[in-house]
C-alpha cells in the first residue's frame, strides 16, 4: 500500500505525484471515516477506517523541516545568540553559583591548606605542581610529550564525551526546581579555586592559568549555557504563568534545547583545545601567548554571544515555528488508557496508550541491543591501539547518548524494543516527533533513572494520566501502541471468494491499467458496503456498475456474470493488486 510505502520511506521521497495521491487517499478515508460513524458502518470496519487515517495523519502533518545546513546556520546566527540575550538572568545567577564556589574553594584551601583534599581530586594530589611543571617542561625541551599523537586524540575524546556528560546532567537536574544545578555548578568552583590556590602556591600559577584558560573559558561558558538551560526547566516547574505546568515546562524546554546545543558545540571545540593546546607548555609555546590566546578567544565568542547584530524579527515567532506545536491543539485525553486526536478535517481518531509493562519490555529488548552494539563496538576499536581507545570511546558515547535519539527519529518515533512490542513515541498532537523534542526527551533519562531502575520515571508515569515520564512531560511526547487494525473480515471475504478474473490474465491486466485510482476506489467503496444497502438500491447500484466496468473494460466475454459477481470480482483484483 502507499501508506506503507509512506511509513518505509521518508515523505520528502516521494514524487509530487505520490504525495498528491496520497494526501487525496486521507481526505476520502476520513470521509468514509465519517460516514461509517453516521451510518453504522461496523466496529471492525471503522476500527481499520480510524487505524487509516491516524497513520495518515501522521505522516501528513508534521512540523516542518528546514534544510539542515540553512537550519544549522540560520542557528547559530541568530536563535542561539537570541536565546543567550533572553535568559541573561538565569545565566547571571548561574555565574554568581559559580563566583561563589571560587570564593568559598579559594578561601578554604588559602586558610586551610589540608582542605584542598576535600576538594581536589586524588589525581591532581599526587604530584605537587611545581614537580608536575618541572616534568612536563623537561618533556618539551627534549622534543617529547606525556602522550603522542594517539594520545592526545584519546585524552580529547575522553574530554569531550565527559564534559558533554556533565553538561547534560547539569541541564536536566535543573527540573527540581534549578537547585541541584546551582549546586552542581557552585561545587565545579570550589573545584577549580581549590586547584588553582595549589598551583599559586607552589610558585606555578602562571602554568596554571596557561593551562586551564585556553579549554576552560570555552568550557565553562558551555557549561554555565546547559546550567542556565536547567534552571529554565526549574522555572516551568515552579512558576507556570497561568499555564499547567506541563504545558509550562514544554514551553521552556523548547528554548532550553537550543542553549543546550549550542552549549555542546562548543564543549566539541573545548575538547579538542584541552586535548592538544592547553598541553602544550613552555618552551615550545610560552605562557604568556597561550593566555593571550585564551584572553582572544574568551572575548570573540562573548562578544558574539552578547554584542553581535541579530535580525529584528525572532525566528521562534514566524509561521514555521509556530506550526510546528499545532498538533496540540488537536489533542484530548479520554479516560486514562487512550489519547483522542482531532484532526483538522475534524475527524476523531484515538491511540490506545502504551501501559508500563509493554515499555519496560520495550526498554530491555533495547538496553540488549545496546549493550551488543557497545560491546562489539569496544572490543573491534580497542585492537587497534590508542587510537582505537579513542574510537571507541566515541563509539561508546554515541551508543549511550544516540541509540533511542537516531532511531526514534529514523523510524517515526520507534525503536527495536518498541518495533517487537508494537508501540510508538508521538507528539501529543498525534504528529511525528520533531527532532528537538526527540533529543529532549531522551536525554532527560539521566533524570527518569534515578536514583536506580528508572524508579522517578516509574513513579511519574504512575500519576501522570497519560503514563508519561518526565522526558515525555518537557519534550511533549506520548508512548502509543501503534493502530494497525487489520482490515475488515469484508476485504477478506471478497480476496476469499472464486474468482474467474483473477485466472484471467488479460482481464487483470485491463483492470489494472485501464481504471483510474478514483474508479478503483469507487468500486472497492461499493463491494464493502453492500451489506449496508437495501436490497433495491442494492440491486439498481450493481448493475449501473456492472455496465459501466463491461463498457470500460471490454469484458463481453463475462456476459454471464451476475451484476454484483462481476463488481465483486473486480474488488478482488484491485484488493490483490494494492491499487489503494
Amino acid at each position: 500500500m502507499l501508506l506503507s510505502q509512506a511509513e518505509k520511506s521518508e515523505l520528502v521521497s516521494f514524487s509530487s505525484s505520490g504525495a498528491r495521491r496520497l494526501a487525496d487517499l486521507y481526505r476520502r478515508v476520513s470521509s468514509d471515516l465519517i460516514q461509517a460513524r453516521t451510518y453504522g458502518g461496523g466496529g471492525e470496519f471503522t476500527r481499520y477506517l480510524e487505524s487509516l487515517v491516524g497513520r495518515g495523519y501522521a505522516l501528513l502533518y508534521p512540523a516542518p523541516r528546514l534544510g539542515p545546513w540553512r537550519a544549522i546556520g540560520g542557528f547559530f546566527r541568530d536563535r542561539f545568540p537570541r536565546t543567550v540575550r533572553r535568559e541573561s538572568l538565569a545565566f547571571l545567577m548561574v555565574v554568581a553559583a559559580f563566583s561563589f564556589g571560587l570564593l568559598l574553594g579559594g578561601l578554604a584551601t588559602a586558610v586551610d591548606p589540608e582542605a584542598s583534599r576535600l576538594f581536589v581530586p586524588a589525581e591532581h594530589r599526587e604530584i605537587r605542581p611545581r614537580d608536575r611543571v618541572r616534568l612536563d617542561e623537561m618533556a618539551q625541551r627534549a622534543g617529547q610529550s606525556r602522550w603522542d599523537i594517539e594520545g592526545h586524540a584519546s585524552f580529547s575524546t575522553y574530554l569531550f564525551t565527559h564534559n558533554i556528560g556533565v553538561a547534560i546532567v547539569c541541564f536536566a537536574i535543573g527540573i527540581a526546581w534549578g537547585l541541584p544545578t546551582l549546586l552542581l555548578i557552585a561545587y565545579h568552583g570550589v573545584f577549580i579555586a581549590a586547584l588553582g590556590v595549589e598551583y599559586f602556591r607552589d610558585g606555578v600559577g602562571i602554568f596554571f592559568l596557561a593551562w586551564i584558560l585556553p579549554h576552560g573559558i570555552l568550557e565553562l561558558t558551555s557549561i554555565f549555557l546547559a546550567a542556565t538551560s536547567g534552571l529554565m526547566l526549574g522555572r516551568g516547574v515552579l512558576w507556570p504563568r497561568g499555564q499547567s505546568r506541563p504545558e509550562r515546562l514544554r514551553t521552556e524546554a523548547r528554548s532550553a534545547m537550543e542553549l543546550l546545543a549550542g552549549g555542546a558545540a562548543l564543549l566539541v571545540f573545548a575538547g579538542l583545545i584541552e586535548g592538544t593546546l592547553s598541553q602544550i607548555h613552555e618552551p615550545a609555546l610560552p605562557y604568556s601567548l597561550k593566555i593571550a590566546m585564551a584572553i582572544v578567544l574568551g572575548t570573540s565568542l562573548h562578544g558574539y554571544l552578547w554584542l553581535l547584530p541579530l535580525k529584528r524579527s525572532d525566528p521562534s515567532t514566524s509561521p514555521a515555528r509556530k506550526l510546528a506545536g499545532r498538533g496540540a491543539d488537536f489533542s484530548r485525553t479520554a479516560d486514562g488508557r487512550s489519547l483522542i486526536i482531532w484532526t483538522p478535517e475534524q475527524v476523531a481518531f484515538t491511540y490506545p496508550l502504551a501501559g508500563p509493562v509493554e515499555r519496560v519490555c520495550a526498554y530491555s529488548i533495547d538496553l540488549c541491543c545496546i549493550v551488543g552494539i557497545a560491546t562489539i563496538g569496544y572490543w573491534t576499536f580497542s585492537r587497534a591501539g590508542a587510537l582505537g581507545i579513542s574510537l571507541a570511546l566515541i563509539a561508546l558515547f554515541a551508543v549511550q547518548w544516540g541509540y533511542f535519539v537516531w532511531f526514534e527519529w529514523r523510524w517515526n518515533g520507534s525503536t527495536p524494543g518498541k518495533q517487537v512490542l508494537g508501540i510508538r513515541v508521538i507528539q501529543i498532537g498525534g504528529v511525528r516527533c520533531s527532532f528537538e523534542r526527540v533529543i529532549l526527551r531522551n536525554f532527560l533519562r539521566v533524570i527518569d533513572v534515578l536514583p536506580n531502575f528508572y524508579l522517578l520515571g516509574g513513579l511519574v508515569m504512575l500519576i501522570d494520566r497519560r503514563g508519561a515520564r518526565l522526558g515525555d512531560l518537557a519534550a511533549g511526547t506520548v508512548c502509543v501502541r501503534v493502530p494497525r487494525a487489520p482490515p475488515p473480515s469484508s476485504v477478506a471475504e471478497i480476496r476469499s471468494r472464486y474468482n474467474s478474473l483473477r485466472d484471467d490474465g488479460a482481464a487483470r491486466e485491463r483492470i489494472r491499467q485501464v481504471l483510474t485510482l478514483e474508479e478503483s476506489e469507487s468500486v472497492i467503496r461499493l463491494a464493502l458496503r453492500r451489506e449496508l444497502l437495501e436490497s433495491q438500491p442494492r440491486m439498481q447500484l450493481f448493475a449501473q456498475y456492472a455496465a459501466y466496468l463491461r463498457r470500460r473494460l471490454r469484458l463481453a466475454a463475462y456476459e454471464h456474470l451476475p451484476d454484483e459477481s462481476l463488481v465483486l470480482n473486480t474488488a478482488s483484483v484491485l484488493l490483490d493488486e494494492k491499487v489503494l
